[in-house]
């Protein structure tokens, strides 16, 4: 009588085990934006930002459309749980909600890892928060807050793009590594008016944060000609783990360095521009107007800090757009 019993047994156990694993939340309880990897106490772990719950209920969430949340899991020895979510811990101001949801930086400390993450908000401000997580509970305290400078000329999809990958080990392997192999390069030439270095600028740092960085927009006096009242540059900063050749983590970079050896504006100025930034427009911590770049007269986190009156010199997608050039946007089923 035993064996009939040992076979029915073995079939139900195995099927039992695909359930689990079929409907956990790291599988099919969310639609996926973005997930990101750690090692925590041995065991990999996970967060995720999360769009559209597929399985309503999974984990007592329920997402609407447009929705957004950001999920922490850890594992068993054989399948994915979750553990919380920025909704669950009460990140959650009445009817307000995610609309976007960007992590910046994980590092782990022993038996615990910091998360930092930028939270767009539906009511238009923008708030930063740094999660510490031991594997099971996770304790959330906010950075700081902002409000977003709302506006028609920015187009609705800005900063919620897939054109680069985000698993880049540092900005500079991002930024010198080819097109062809899924690296950054500037759509086109230098341009007056139409993609000079504010829109480099800004395309800089949109790709940055597409990629998964964070990224600032610099305007303010030509670092290698400070004294002159009459000319504006502007340039990027980008965070970085603190170094002997960073500032507090920020390090500079020149757009315009970024551009095609064969170019015109590139050619003009060769010397200066080798002579300032390395490859990946990266400004050599020993060059003379090293300091001048962090002496600007305004810092944007974002293109949405940008006043309504100053976004046409900042507006790179209107010529990319016009030149037949293509943006791939998050497309969420």
């Amino acid at each position: 009588m035993r064996k009939p019993y040992k076979r029915l047994f073995i079939p139900l156990f195995v099927i039992f085990s695909f359930t689990i694993l079929n409907l956990d939340a790291w599988g099919n309880g969310y639609t996926f934006v973005l997930k990101k990897y750690f090692f925590l106490n041995g065991r990999q772990h996970g967060v995720g930002v999360v769009e559209n719950e597929i399985n309503g209920g999974v984990g007592g969430f329920h997402h609407l459309k447009g929705e957004r949340d950001l999920v922490l899991l850890g594992t068993s020895t054989t399948w994915w749980f979750l553990c919380e979510s920025l909704r669950s811990i009460g990140v959650n101001p009445g009817r307000d909600y995610f609309t976007n949801i960007f992590i910046r930086d994980i590092e782990t400390y022993g038996s615990y890892v910091s998360i930092k993450v930028d939270c767009v908000w539906k009511s238009g401000h923008w708030s930063s928060y740094k999660i510490l997580f031991d594997g099971s509970k996770a304790r959330v305290t906010k950075l700081r807050e902002k409000t977003l400078h709302v506006t028609k000329k920015i187009p609705p999809w800005y900063y919620k793009t897939d054109n680069f990958r985000e698993d880049w080990g540092t900005v500079y392997q991002f930024l010198t590594t080819p097109p062809n192999e899924g690296g950054f390069t500037l759509p086109y030439g230098y341009k007056r008016n139409m993609f000079d270095c504010s829109e480099m600028a800004a395309y800089v740092e949109w790709a940055l944060e597409d990629a998964g960085f964070e990224a600032r927009i610099c305007e303010g006096r030509v670092p290698w000609d400070p004294y002159n009242i009459y000319v504006r540059h502007a340039w990027v900063l980008v965070k970085e783990k603190p170094s002997l050749f960073s500032k507090d983590g920020w390090h500079p970079i020149e757009a315009t360095a970024l551009l095609n050896r064969e170019d015109t504006l590139f050619q003009r100025f060769e010397k200066l521009l080798l002579d300032i930034a390395g490859e990946g427009g990266y400004v050599r911590s020993y060059c003379p107007y090293y300091e001048n770049y962090f002496k600007y007269d305004y810092c944007w986190d974002s293109i949405y800090e940008i006043p309504d009156s100053r976004l046409d010199e900042y507006d790179w997608w209107n010529e990319l757009l016009r030149r037949g050039g293509k943006v791939v946007i998050r497309v969420v089923p």
